[in-house]
């Protein structure tokens, strides 16, 4: 036990750039058969064994020869540290321990060659000449027993420094580990009604290997529902991001991002404290180092930016951190084709979210022309025209604000009539936010008409026609077709009759009768209707389609729901104008189908709508007259 007390005072004296990272051997494993070939805790994982005189790239720290005659170097090349540790080895493999600790305690004199810059005084080497002795003293179990224990109780120091209390507290508990070996059969033998007394012993094995921290995060993640609360407080966010850090591998991060989602995904609070320990610096690193990392990433990523609304400092963070520029490179014709199509989509959806209400006018830009390039350019994948689309209307400004994006706006018009045209009728995201788009490029700007007449001539009222007909109870596909269909035909007499070709009074009528408990769906489809019925003929398709009945049907909605709801003013308001039109235009077809007398619920509500308090009382009057003179 004395023996551990000097070694922990030892490491009193490391500092982070001395420290070995986690999961790093301080010395070589050696060829098979050589003492090092047991030691510590890599002997499942062949590949991860440094060659012989290896510089590790994290930590620049030089790995001993695997040979045994360069294990020791001769005195001439070591410095005063060196020689106190040489010593102090020599000592303990003759069984003189009490000498040997005494010389292991002498670590004052490895802080003063620390100042001097030695390399040869780093912690690896204070912490690879103690698992030595005991190799060389033919202990070699205990040499890695050693090892582990050091480890772990370095990186509990490390966390207690950054404060993480928590994650300290589960590593100084759980330093104890015999082997690595012993560690893998426990994880074995564990029972899911074990997993949670085991719980912080789980947590503390991430920080451990590669190896350990891939089964031990797989048992995490299987029971991250009901546990979530109890690995938290034993500081698994803390020793995640470390492990991440430095178990710096694909397969590392194949299994621990989707342990982190899970832990996010359990409760929202839990974001801000991932945030405030560099989540957005540790996705950005994996991203960037692995083109095929975990596309749980970007899913965790995008969780944040939707709720950045609720956390502005969130989309700040990932606009400083980089992940915004990098979801730019990404989205590049140069990138695109080194990665899975599904990386675009994510990519081009984190941007949607994260600048939507961004005050960055140029970013913005930048953006919609990039995601236009991408919408143009892969029109083959269905799932990037969907991201692409519904990103673009998030990132159109509405009314003047929308002149400064005007260039990539118009230019996204014809590559998602295409898409719509192509895929409105099988994807439902594309049918909802490609119509959605193309309605908003219909109003509301100053290059509308040159908009609108691309629209028509690029086929896009049988475009939103075909989308109604695929998905009749989407009330959002339904809107938003018929808010095209209307502002299409407002005064352009050749998209009326493209319209009334095909099939626009059936369409049209069918949204109003499917849709009557949605006042956004009337109002668009009764516009629609009003529109297009400009001759007598028209009214006639118009009440043969049973457009008269579901216009009625509407305005006794709104009469019921006007009050309680202002949302169905300017529904209640279409309706009533779509049937004084009708009457306007032919009134002897219409007394065919409304046979309904004064004293029918229709001609109440109307009544009810006429009243003085009433916002639409001037539509209801005109109806009601023209309604008295039908009857008389």
């Amino acid at each position: 036990s004395s023996f551990f007390v000097l070694v922990l005072r030892a490491m009193s004296f490391s500092d982070d750039n001395s420290s070995p990272r986690m999961g790093e051997d301080p010395v070589d494993d050696g060829p098979e058969g050589s003492p090092g070939d047991d030691f510590p805790g890599c002997r499942s994982d062949p590949s991860s064994r440094p060659t012989s005189a290896a510089r590790r790239p994290e930590t620049g720290a030089i790995v001993a020869s695997s040979s045994s005659s360069s294990a020791v170097r001769s005195k001439t090349e070591l410095s005063v540290a060196g020689k106190m540790w040489a010593e102090g080895r020599s000592c303990f493999a003759s069984g003189k321990y009490e000498e040997a600790e005494c010389i292991f305690g002498r670590v004052s004199e490895l802080a003063e060659a620390r100042k001097t810059g030695d390399s040869t005084a780093a912690w690896t080497q204070v912490l690879g000449g103690l698992a030595q002795a005991y190799v060389d003293a033919g202990n070699r179990w205990k040499a890695e027993r050693l090892f582990l224990q050091m480890l772990i109780w370095n990186e509990g120091t490390e966390q207690y420094k950054a404060a993480h209390f928590e994650a300290a507290q589960t590593l100084f508990d759980y330093s104890w580990m015999e082997s690595v070996d012993w560690a893998m059969n426990e994880l074995r033998s564990l029972s899911d009604a074990d997993v949670e007394a085991k719980c912080p012993m789980l947590v503390a094995l991430l920080c451990v290997n590669e190896q350990l921290a891939v089964a031990s995060s797989s048992i995490l993640r299987a029971h991250v529902g009901r546990l979530w609360e109890r690995m938290v407080n034993a500081g698994v966010l803390e020793i995640l991001f470390k492990a991440l850090e430095t178990h710096a591998s694909l397969l590392s991060a194949q299994a621990l991002w989707p342990l982190i989602k899970g832990i996010l995904s359990a409760d929202s609070s839990v974001l801000q404290r991932a945030l405030s320990l560099g989540l957005v610096s540790a996705a950005l690193s994996t991203l960037t180092r692995f083109p095929d990392a975990p596309q749980v990433i970007w899913l965790i990523l995008i969780a944040v930016a939707k709720g950045s609304k609720r956390r502005p400092r969130a989309a700040a963070q990932l606009v400083e951190g980089g992940v915004v520029q990098y979801a730019l490179q990404i989205t590049g014709a140069d990138q695109r084709i080194r990665r899975p199509a599904v990386v675009t989509q994510y990519a081009i959806r984190l941007l949607g979210v994260t600048l939507e209400d961004t005050q960055d006018d140029p970013l913005r830009l930048q953006a919609m022309c990039a995601i236009v390039d991408v919408l143009s350019a892969e029109v083959a994948v269905a799932e990037i025209q969907a991201a692409a689309l519904g990103a673009l209307l998030v990132l159109s400004p509405r009314g003047q604000a929308l002149e400064g994006f005007l260039e990539p706006f118009i230019a996204a018009v014809p590559p998602a009539c295409a898409a719509l045209f192509t895929y409105g009728a099988e994807h439902q995201r594309i049918a909802s936010s490609g119509a959605a788009f193309i309605w908003r490029a219909t109003v509301d700007h100053t290059e509308e008409d040159l908009a609108c007449k691309a629209i028509v001539e690029l086929n896009g009222l049988q475009s939103c026609l075909n989308c109604m007909a695929a998905w009749p109870g989407h009330s959002g596909v339904m809107r938003h077709c018929c808010g095209v269909l209307r502002n299409l035909t407002c005064g352009r007499d050749t998209a009326k009759t493209l319209l009334v070709k095909g099939g626009g009074f059936a369409a049209l009528g069918e949204a109003l009768k499917g849709h009557l408990r949605d006042p956004l769906v009337v109002e668009q489809a009764c516009a629609g209707l009003q529109h297009i019925m400009d001759t007598p003929h028209r009214v006639c398709t118009f009440l043969r389609v049973g457009g008269a009945e579901a216009s009625l049907d509407a305005i006794k909605a709104g009469s019921d729901r006007l009050a309680a709801a202002p949302v169905w003013e300017e529904a209640t308001r279409m309706a009533l104008r779509v049937l004084t039109t009708a009457l306007e235009f032919n009134p002897r077809a219409c007394r065919g189908v409304i046979r309904q007398g004064p004293d029918h619920s229709c001609m109440r509500a109307v009544d009810a709508l006429c009243l003085p308090k009433s916002r639409v009382r001037n539509e209801a009057l005109s109806l009601k007259e023209a309604l008295n003179m039908l009857w008389n």
